[in-house]
């Protein structure tokens, strides 16, 4: 590998730093947090006693250093909100379990450290620039943009096998054999995976989607939403992530069935399976049995793979639950191993290597901040009046189904994406919220540029077109 990937990780801050010096913030942290994970490479400078400094760290770090220089009034005015607890005690559980089971204070820490940078500073990012439903409707705007700009390069690597982040970086990010599904290839782009990519794609289509229904923007980067959506979801199924695909499919569904009632009861159904997955797979109560019936119908060599999954995880829960409350520690100490000492369980779902880990402690604060937030915002925007009344609380409820199933995807995979992070802290946010000025459609439609083009950002920038204090939810929606 050359240099260049390197010394393009090094100097991402200053571009970040940069672009918050020229742009309206908001602005400035979609084409950071949205560009950098999109394009960066997949490459990482190792610093000593630090966290590998990745692109997800590199635009994590420019964003809070251009805050610390053209935004110190958003720090400034932080308050804490009850997500940001579990955030704590996540952060914390490194520390303990270092310590409970003798790894030592400086274990430890370097394990905080990195909870820090990697998981408190998106969340935390999120805290402080998505305040407002209209902050979040426009970060759904740009995340449909960004998805109909990766349409083509999916679609490339489809046809041609995963080659560009070699073509524009000299390297690969994984075999070549992990690429290849059902007679042909499925796209990596510049992330870490095929799986990275069919999530993004799928999350992004959901979400064109849901711009159609609540017409929140009739077009994007001058397209018209009815015309993308089609174009997306061929692109999300070719990427070949059947996981990701029918969690969009379900996400979707959720956000169809819950506008027609008082209360959002797929949303809470969702959530509420997650933590009853995690506790009837931990004490082995259910294997999976129907689950890996059904799938050995419609692809057996799938059905293999994800049994093979369920029986590592049950190896690896009854040695997690020898150290219940704070796991193991790291130094693969949770793994499980045969007398000759080789490694017979490999971890795929985040909720095992946490457990094993972090244990019940870490686990559950790991969750508590990424489902409560959605929770009570889809809790409190829930009646349909509400979103029919503000297109723009309307289209935010979509990140908050996205949240929910990145929280999901955490069950069978292990995929880190600073982005989903980002949106549990704006939905913190705006979930406390007491007030949100109820804004009519044609302020929500606001963004639009003469001629019909979309900038996606809206005309204010990053500027609320209502009261910035006095904020309630429309009229019809929940109060709390």
């Amino acid at each position: 590998m050359s240099n260049y990937p390197i010394i393009l990780l090094a100097i991402t801050p200053v571009l970040v730093i940069g672009l918050f010096a020229f742009l309206p913030p908001l602005k400035a942290l979609f084409v950071s947090v949205l560009g950098g994970w999109m394009f960066l490479p997949q490459a990482h400078l190792v610093v000593q006693g630090m966290p590998d400094f990745d692109k997800a760290v590199a635009v994590s770090v420019g964003v809070m250093l251009a805050t610390g220089i053209f935004q110190i009034n958003r720090i400034m005015s932080l308050r804490p909100r009850l997500a940001d607890v579990f955030l704590l005690v996540y952060c914390t559980s490194g520390v303990l379990a270092s310590v409970t089971n003798g790894l030592g204070l400086y274990d430890g820490g370097s394990t905080a450290l990195r909870d820090i940078i990697t998981v408190a500073l998106p969340y935390i990012t999120g805290r402080l620039y998505l305040q407002k439903p209209g902050d979040l409707a426009r970060l759904v705007v740009a995340l449909v943009a960004a998805g109909l700009i990766y349409v083509p390069l999916c679609l490339l690597e489809v046809r041609l096998a995963p080659q560009l982040h070699k073509w524009v970086y000299g390297f690969t990010t994984n075999r070549f054999v992990h690429n290849m599904r059902f007679d042909g290839f499925r796209p990596t782009v510049f992330m870490h995976s095929g799986l990275a990519v069919g999530m993004f794609m799928s999350m992004a289509t959901m979400l064109c989607g849901w711009l159609v229904v609540t017409r929140y923007r009739r077009s994007v980067l001058g397209i018209p939403v009815v015309l993308l959506l089609p174009v997306m979801l061929v692109t999300a199924v070719l990427v070949k992530a059947i996981g990701a695909t029918i969690l969009g499919l379900a996400g979707f569904g959720a956000l169809l069935f819950d506008r027609q009632l008082r209360f959002p009861l797929a949303a809470c159904a969702m959530i509420a399976g997650v933590p009853t997955y995690i506790g009837l797979r931990a004490t082995g109560v259910w294997h999976g049995e129907p689950i890996t019936t059904v799938a050995e119908q419609l692809a057996p060599d799938r059905a293999q793979s994800f049994a093979y999954r369920l029986g590592n995880e049950d190896l690896l829960a009854d040695k997690a639950l020898q150290q219940p409350l704070f796991g193991w520690g790291g130094w693969s100490r949770a793994r499980v191993f045969d007398e000759n000492g080789k490694d017979i369980a490999p971890t795929d779902g985040h909720w095992i290597i946490l457990l094993g880990n972090r244990g019940i402690y870490g686990l559950t604060g790991y969750f508590g901040f990424l489902l409560l937030p959605p929770l009570v915002y889809l809790w409190r925007a829930g009646r349909p009046k509400g979103w029919r009344r503000s297109p723009e609380v309307a289209a935010s409820a979509g990140l908050a189904i996205v949240v929910i199933l990145y929280a999901c995807d955490c069950l069978p995979n292990a995929m880190y994406n600073p982005l989903w992070l980002m949106m549990a802290g704006g939905l913190a946010n705006v979930a406390a919220l007491k007030r949100v000025t109820s804004a009519p459609a044609q302020v929500a439609m606001a963004g639009a540029m003469p001629g019909g083009v979309d900038t996606g950002f809206g005309a204010h920038g990053d500027r609320w077109t209502g009261a910035a204090d006095e904020t309630a939810w429309p009229s019809g929606g929940m109060r709390r």
